[in-house]
């Protein structure tokens, strides 16, 4: 039994499946979930420079006027990196599982006139 088999109703499962199969859809949901993580405060031609986008970068940050008053030590500012890093690994494994229900084309197989 497949993990989601476990908790998932058929209906459910017949959308993950369908999911599982559409590539483009696949890559875009997981570009959304991930985006802030990978991409925030990126640099971009056009864009002016602002290191206070960089989600990293605001955990050491003490004059961030988005977020006054909010300071963290370097083992508080450290937890939140390796968080950040376990929520990209548990979408990541979500993604390996939601995968096993791809389904793989079988090619017509030819007879081997030999057997």
């Amino acid at each position: 039994m497949k993990t989601l088999e476990k908790i998932l109703n058929q209906k459910e499962l017949d959308f993950i499946e369908k999911f599982a199969n559409d590539e483009h859809m696949r890559n875009a949901v997981k570009k959304v979930l991930l985006y802030n993580i990978y991409y925030e405060g990126t640099l971009k031609e056009g864009q002016d420079i602002d290191p206070y986008q960089n989600f990293a970068f605001n955990f050491v940050n003490e004059d961030n006027p988005m977020k006054p008053g909010q300071k963290f030590t370097n083992e508080e500012a450290g937890a939140r990196l390796r968080a950040a890093w376990e929520g990209v690994k548990a979408v990541e494994r979500a993604y390996n599982e939601i995968e096993n229900y791809e389904k793989v084309e079988e090619k017509d197989k030819e007879e081997n006139p030999a057997l």
